[in-house]
């Protein structure tokens, strides 16, 4: 069942259409299945990690299609606000990941940008994991 979890933040976080989020799945499957809460947490935010990093590499061959040009003008000024100082970058992806925000948009103007994982990776799984294991915990 722990492959189920895993699997099932991935599925949630790879789409950019309005899905559930991962950690109420997960509690779903950590309560009906009795596991252990932070093997849940561990790979929860592991599969919503690589699900929004996948989802920002093939974004941006469908932004053209779904987003009007104004809004991936944003998108993109965005996204490379993201690229600029590191450390910046970090702190403003950790926060945001934190927040009940949802983290489409962030990784939709990474991926349009074209910005380096290295910026939004760490940080998100970081944030993920503190507001997953909030809401796992609680």
């Amino acid at each position: 069942m722990y492959g189920v979890v895993f699997l099932s933040a991935l599925a949630v976080d790879v789409i950019p259409l309005i899905a559930p989020p991962a950690w109420t799945v997960a509690v779903f499957l950590l309560i009906k299945f009795h596991l252990n809460p932070l093997i849940v947490l561990l790979l929860c935010t592991s599969g919503s990690t690589l699900g929004r990093y996948l989802m920002s590499l093939y974004i941006p061959r469908f932004t053209g299609l779904f987003i009007k040009r104004h809004k991936k003008d944003e998108l993109e000024f965005l996204g490379k606000k993201l690229s600029q100082s590191l450390w910046q970058s970090w702190l403003f992806v950790f926060i945001y990941s934190v927040t009940p925000l949802s983290t489409t948009v962030l990784f939709t103007a990474a991926g349009v940008a074209k910005v380096k994982p290295s910026h939004t990776v760490p940080p998100f799984f970081c944030g993920k994991f503190l507001s997953d294991a909030i809401m796992i915990f609680t």
